[in-house]
């Protein structure tokens, strides 16, 4: 059996977001891990909510992305800390205490990219 190269981060039919938990120490993980503290882990969905902790703008992108464009960091409200791209314009000043939703999206039908989505 072939161990996967990476997890995707998918959503249920709630918009909820795919994560994992460590039934040794409790610790959320988002995308999902395979184990952690040298134990299985058990599947369940967080809530896709959180609040932009740092932002930058990028200028110079890849020939499939639109520049500008907003990457940060993004603290879900169930703890894990993610990086994702941002769905619309603003400013990396307005949006650093935002608060977003988390949408799994593919961008050419094979590489996932998370997009936060304002809220206010």
């Amino acid at each position: 059996m072939n161990a996967p190269t990476h997890i995707e981060i998918t959503a249920n039919d709630d918009q909820q977001l795919s994560a994992s938990c460590c039934v040794k120490c409790g610790v959320i993980a988002c995308p999902p891990r395979l184990a952690h503290c040298d134990k299985p882990i058990s599947r369940q969905y967080i809530s896709p909510l959180g609040t932009v902790e740092a932002c930058t703008l990028i200028r110079i992108a890849p020939k499939a992305f639109k520049t500008p464009y907003l990457v940060g960091y993004v603290r879900l409200d169930a703890g894990p800390r993610i990086v994702c791209k941002f769905a619309t314009d603003r400013s990396y000043g307005e949006a650093i205490g935002s608060r977003v939703r988390i949408c799994p999206n593919t961008n050419d039908g094979k590489n996932q990219i998370l997009i936060g989505r304002w809220l206010n």
